[in-house]
């Protein structure tokens, strides 16, 4: 039996693989973002944008994006750095409104709000149109592309995300 026919034959058992391997990435990406066990780092302040990552602020990390900052609307910008060269974002990212309303109710370090937050974040590359759900289980949902962050044309080293 070829694997397309494999593939055909098992719709639903494809689907559940390549759900289980987008929740690994994403369990990956948020891992690698957490410090090293043992050690305990307060972020007390992230980066948001108002005009799609062209540029960026920093502001309270306690803020729940989308928010209103001088009357325009704040998302998240994930912001990176390539060796020496000029930090730049990589993706923004927000939360849908019945979940930016669930995460209001709770403590910032509550694990209930930790789960929510790794689960429901919508994300788009500066300059897209589309917010892909980081829990997005669809094959051709671009969520990779989104989340693959590359250094701008001339940049040496890989990016490396920078806080405030």
């Amino acid at each position: 039996m070829s694997v397309r026919e494999t593939i055909n034959g098992r719709p639903k058992t494809v689907c559940a693989i390549a759900a289980a391997v987008i929740v690994v990435i994403v369990f990956t990406v948020f891992a690698e973002m957490r410090p090293p066990s043992g050690t305990v780092s307060v972020v007390s302040k992230l980066y948001f944008t108002v005009d799609d990552g062209k540029t960026y602020f920093a502001d309270d990390s306690s803020k729940i994006p989308p928010f209103d900052h001088d009357g325009k609307q704040a998302v998240q910008a994930v912001v990176f750095r390539c060796d020496q060269g000029e930090p730049f974002v990589g993706y923004v990212l927000r939360f849908p409104p019945q979940v930016k309303a669930e995460l209001e109710t709770l403590s910032r370090n509550d694990g209930k709000a930790i789960n929510i937050r790794m689960q429901y974040a919508e994300v788009k590359k500066p300059g897209g149109s589309r917010w892909v759900s980081v829990s997005s289980d669809r094959p051709n949902s671009g969520l990779g592309d989104i989340i693959r962050v590359e250094g701008p044309p001339g940049s040496t080293g890989d990016p490396q995300q920078i806080t405030p």
